[in-house]
Formats: C-alpha cells, sequence, structure tokens
C-alpha cells in the first residue's frame, strides 16, 4: 500500500485543480485504510486546501467536520491555528451554497468566533467575515456596521494577507455602490503591486464595470487583457471569468463567444453554485446583446444542448443561461430571506440597454 504521505508530498507539488483534488482524496482513501488517524487527518487538512483552492469547496465540508471531531479527541494532536484558518474558508465556502439554512451559517460564523476567541484571535478577521456575510446577503447596514468596527480593529493572526484585506475592501465600496472608492482601492491595489495566490488577479475583475460606467474605457480594456490572462481556464476563478464574461459582452461579443466556450464546460459541473450562477447571468447577458438568430460555438460534447454540427440558436441559449441564472438567483434569495440576488440579475441584464 502507498504511503498516504507520500502521497501528500506529490500532491503539494501539482498546480490547484482537479488532478490535486483527487490526489488529496486518495491520500484521505489509503490513511482511512491504514487506520491511521494523525494521517487521516492530515490527508483531510490537505483535501480542504485543494478543494477551497481548486473551486471545489462542496468537497471541504465532511473533511472539515471530520476534522473537527478528530481535533475534539485528540487536542494535542492538532494545530489549533491551521483548524482556524479552515474554518475561515468553510464560512466563505457556505456562501455559495444555498442548501446551508442561514440559521446554520450563522452558526458557523459563532463557531468561528468561539474558536478565534480562544486563541486570543480575532479582533479583526469576526467583523471582516461578518462583513463578507452581510455583503452575501445584499445587507448594506449590517455590512456598514462591520466594516467599521473592522477598519479600526488590530489585524491578528487569523486576518487574511493585506492584498487579500485590500481586495476585500474594493469589493466591500462596490456593493455599496460607490464605484470611485473601489477603483481608487483597487487601483491601489495595482499601483503598489500587492499580490498573492489570487490577487491582483480578482482585483482587474472587479475594476472592470466600475470603469466602464465612469467612462474610462480605455483603462478598462487595458486591465481586461491582463486580467484574462491570469484567470484563464483557472478553475479556482469561475466568478472572475464571470466578470470578464460580462465585460466582453458589453465591449466585444466576438471575444466573449470564444470566452463564453473556453469556461462553459467548467461553470456548468461547477457545484460552487453562486459562481455558476455569475456565469450563467453573464452567459445570458452576452447572448442578449448577440445579432442575428444562430452562432457558432466550439464546444464540447457534454456541454448543454450541444450540436454537433457548432450551429447554436441565440434565443434557445439566452434562455437556457437566463432560466438557470432566476432559479439559482431565487434560491438564494429564498435561502437569505432577501431579494438581492433577483435584483442584481435583472441589474446584470439591463447593462449596456
Amino acid at each position: 500500500m502507498t504511503d498516504p504521505y507520500e502521497l501528500l508530498e506529490q500532491q503539494e507539488d501539482m498546480d490547484y485543480g482537479p488532478e490535486r483534488v483527487a490526489a488529496a482524496e486518495e491520500a484521505v482513501r489509503l490513511a482511512d485504510l491504514s487506520g491511521d488517524g494523525e494521517a487521516s487527518y492530515d490527508a483531510r487538512i490537505a483535501l480542504i486546501e485543494a478543494a477551497t483552492m481548486s473551486g471545489q469547496a462542496e468537497k471541504m465540508f465532511p473533511a472539515f467536520a471530520w476534522c473537527q471531531h478528530y481535533a475534539a479527541q485528540h487536542p494535542d494532536e492538532v494545530d489549533d491555528f491551521t483548524l482556524a484558518w479552515d474554518h475561515k474558508w468553510v464560512l466563505s465556502a457556505a456562501q455559495q451554497f444555498p442548501q446551508f439554512p442561514l440559521g446554520r451559517v450563522h452558526e458557523l460564523h459563532a463557531s468561528y468566533a468561539q474558536y478565534a476567541r480562544k486563541l486570543g484571535a480575532g479582533a479583526s478577521s469576526i467583523p471582516y467575515m461578518q462583513m463578507q456575510l452581510a455583503m452575501h446577503t445584499g445587507d448594506h447596514a449590517a455590512a456598514q456596521r462591520a466594516f467599521t468596527v473592522w477598519q479600526f480593529a488590530k489585524d491578528d493572526l487569523l486576518s487574511d494577507c493585506s492584498a487579500c484585506e485590500a481586495q476585500t475592501h474594493a469589493e466591500y465600496h462596490l456593493f455599496m455602490g460607490d464605484d470611485a472608492a473601489c477603483l481608487k482601492q483597487g487601483q491601489a491595489i495595482l499601483k503598489k503591486r500587492m499580490s498573492c495566490a489570487e490577487i491582483p488577479h480578482l482585483t482587474y475583475g472587479t475594476l472592470l464595470q466600475p470603469l466602464l460606467r465612469q467612462g474610462e474605457h480605455e483603462l478598462a480594456l487595458g486591465y481586461a487583457v491582463k486580467g484574462r490572462k491570469m484567470v484563464e481556464g483557472n478553475p479556482d476563478f469561475l466568478r472572475t471569468q464571470a466578470e470578464h464574461l460580462e465585460f466582453l459582452a458589453l465591449t466585444d461579443t466576438s471575444a466573449g463567444l470564444d470566452w463564453y466556450a473556453r469556461h462553459l464546460p467548467w461553470a456548468e459541473q461547477s457545484r460552487e453554485w453562486l459562481s455558476q450562477m455569475n456565469y450563467q447571468a453573464a452567459s445570458a447577458l452576452l447572448f442578449s446583446k448577440l445579432e442575428g438568430e444562430t452562432v457558432t460555438l466550439a464546444l464540447p460534447p457534454e456541454a448543454e444542448g450541444w450540436q454537433q454540427g457548432g450551429e447554436y440558436s441565440v434565443s434557445e441559449r439566452l434562455l437556457l443561461h437566463l432560466s438557470k441564472a432566476c432559479s439559482l438567483a431565487a434560491q438564494f434569495d429564498g435561502r437569505n430571506g432577501t431579494p438581492y440576488y433577483t435584483q442584481k440579475l435583472a441589474q446584470t441584464m439591463g447593462e449596456g440597454a
């Protein structure tokens, strides 16, 4: 039997993506077969990271629950900081799945706060995560309250890196409808060359619509070209790929069709429903902007509605994506008790009208 730790070492050298997730899952299987509880824990910690960074967050929940149970029984064998950090990933991931009742999401936030304070942390990261949840549900007042607390709190050991926090700051201003503040924050990230695994990848996508609304078309085009190179084909950036598709729908439908076909297979496979909803909405916007009755696309056979000849009805593709986006928006709004995503979808479809 292969040593699970050998497989864990191998997967650490892999790029994030389905293959790395599969390797971590195999390490979990081998560790469980060996009966080595510590190895099973370590393998699941690796799986949580791989799944989180590879656009397969649905696979982290059972692994995290198992690790929590193991940590409670073997407190001397685990790293509390790592488990707390993974708890933050769980909070973010729970927003992707309308199957999680909102009450359960709040319970996860409460347990994270308890865990963070036990480590002597959380003064900054607790309101930071609360702000993100408020933004997800469309609660502007709650987001503003949490933002204010976060801004005056000192960083703690569970705070995100400075680049990620600066990006979240820009996203907060965008959520609050302040394009100028969003652009100022986002351009500061780029000017200072702040970076991490996801920055400035996310930043370029965030700035596209505010730039268009401010009339900065040339700058937006430059950011779009740079940003697309960073996220193309990466399953962890489906939301940002959707932002680029939305931009192309408004500026270059020909390039938009190529981008759409390139990323549609993963968008259809993804179980990160919030990101998929964004891609479905951007796809609907694209087809709403096309002239003519049909379009030629190089879609893979597994794509829904695939046509062997490559000819697709524009109206049928529009209806397909719009209906999926509407369905997902309704599910999130039903979970959150707000009309936020239905309203966002209507706003997206009205862009450039």
